[in-house]
């Protein structure tokens, strides 16, 4: 339990270098020095780069943390890394027709983070939370570089993130034993390939969950609406993504046990109620305050929708936490279904809520909508545990 503790305190702490970085210094100074329009631009544009890239790295990363007791080819997950790195690829020269903004340096900054995200998860499978917090702490010194270059030379708010991860990737090449694993092609094993696709449809959608208000705002309400929505939230959401790292360090150990059963479950998430009300207690009556601080060129437009706005990111972070439990304690497909059933009904209901009504309504809905998938969620988990128990008997 100690060692489970100072894991946990280790991924926080880089989990905060990371966090405190990118929403609490970059994002306002951006904030700052772009117009609302250009600053809504810039949030969709790092949307979708977080999206593809988190959404494939995580895939090929859990499916390595569901399998380790399994044998498992290492040169399988370079097969899935390379074919990652073709798609993509692929669908920059296709978006370069389309978009005449997206250059080359798009591209190179999805490649560094899906190459340096997955073989982070290297020092998860080895439980090794101290090379975590090196990686986040040197990524944080280089976005911070690239603050500054931004400021002295380039006005190109790309090369920020392009710094900070290339200075991750340098750690990861020479910490990450998965960087020096063979690579060859490898055909058995089709189960393998199954779970790769059901993952990496599942975790692109679950990440396009994260931006899909800002890729739906986008086209009917206009880049301003996207960074009133998105400062509005930014105090809950932030706070809550500290939870996160917990829900990793814990997922990383049951992993590699056969503990993790309803009743344990249940407290995870009695556990985690608790901890979401206290930090919507605090945005509650600090949001306000904070926001204007860091956003007082959009602190007014924001004001009204900071706390409903909180609500909702916060809903979705409990969600989003519960979600990763599915992979563990159900069949590896429902979390796939749960996440086509959210976003269909995200953009189906979204859209009619933003053409007929306004944004204050559609935060309402995304409060409901959050609220019963965590609903769904534990109501898949619990139905799974309780078969799983008769079929024992």
């Amino acid at each position: 339990m100690k060692k489970i503790l100072k894991d946990i305190l280790y991924n926080l702490i880089s989990s905060f270098l990371i966090v405190f970085v990118i929403q609490f210094l970059i994002y306002p100074f951006l904030g700052k020095y772009l117009t609302i329009e250009e600053y809504g631009f810039f949030l969709v544009s790092i949307g979708v780069i977080n999206m593809i890239s988190v959404g494939f790295s995580s895939a090929i990363g859990n499916l390595r943390l569901i399998n380790q007791k399994k044998y498992v080819k290492a040169s399988e997950y370079n097969n899935f890394l390379a074919v990652v790195f073709l798609f993509v690829t692929v669908i920059y020269f296709i978006s370069r027709l389309i978009f005449n903004d997206i250059n080359i340096l798009y591209l190179l900054l999805v490649l560094f983070m899906i190459f340096k995200n997955y073989h982070a998860y290297s020092f998860r499978i080895d439980i090794n939370y101290n090379n975590t917090l090196i990686l986040n702490l040197i990524t944080a010194s280089g976005y911070m570089l690239g603050l500054l270059i931004y400021k002295l030379f380039f006005q190109e708010w790309i090369f920020i993130f392009i710094f900070g991860e290339f200075l991750g990737l340098i750690f990861i090449i020479f910490k990450a034993k998965t960087v020096k694993e063979e690579f060859k092609i490898v055909k058995e094993n089709r189960e393998m390939y199954s779970q790769f696709i059901s993952l990496s449809f599942a975790s692109l959608l679950g990440n396009s969950m994260v931006y899909i208000d800002r890729l739906l705002l986008f086209p009917l309400l206009g880049s301003p609406s996207v960074s009133i929505f998105v400062v509005a939230s930014f105090v809950g959401k932030s706070i809550g993504l500290f939870v996160t790292p917990i829900n990793s360090v814990f997922l990383t150990y049951l992993s590699k046990s056969n503990d993790l059963n309803l009743k344990i479950f249940r407290k995870i998430c009695s556990f985690l109620i608790v901890i979401f009300l206290l930090i919507f207690s605090v945005t509650y009556f600090l949001g306000d305050y904070f926001t204007k601080i860091l956003y007082p060129e959009i602190y007014e437009d924001a004001q009204k929708y900071i706390v409903i706005s909180s609500a909702s990111a916060l809903t979705f972070i409990f969600g989003t936490i519960l979600n990763t439990f599915l992979l563990k304690m159900s069949d590896i497909r429902w979390q796939l279904r749960t996440q086509i059933l959210y976003t269909t009904i995200y953009i189906l209901f979204g859209t009619i809520i933003l053409v007929y009504y306004d944004l204050e309504i559609f935060i309402y809905f995304t409060i409901f909508l959050n609220l019963l998938r965590v609903y769904f969620i534990y109501y898949i988990i619990k139905t799974s545990s309780q078969n799983r128990q008769e079929e024992a008997k």
